[in-house]
């Protein structure tokens, strides 16, 4: 048995992300399943320093605490957005 995963919501703003930043590193959530399957279900960007002190900017540990909210055992790597888009199309291909 294999998990389905609509990254289609993800896919959009991963590829604005992409046209508008780069190829830049992000960290990639992402849960192993029962079956060993792994399951990528969101991202986030890498720390930047310029905007540590911004009122409406979340840093990774914060970020970290709402996944834990809805994914208590999530797991969590450093990975370029080009090959993250990609793992997320194929997840959508499944569905």
């Amino acid at each position: 048995m294999n998990y389905l995963f609509d990254a289609s919501k993800l896919i959009n703003e991963l590829e604005a992300d992409i046209a508008e930043f780069g190829n830049t590193e992000v960290w990639a959530y992402w849960r192993l399943m029962e079956n060993g399957q792994e399951i990528y279900f969101d991202y986030f960007p890498v720390n930047d320093p310029d905007e540590i002190g911004n009122p409406v900017y979340m840093d990774i540990e914060s970020f970290d605490k709402e996944v834990a909210k809805t994914y208590p055992n999530f797991l969590r790597k450093k990975i370029k957005s080009k090959d993250l888009l990609e793992i997320f199309k194929k997840e959508n291909k499944a569905i």
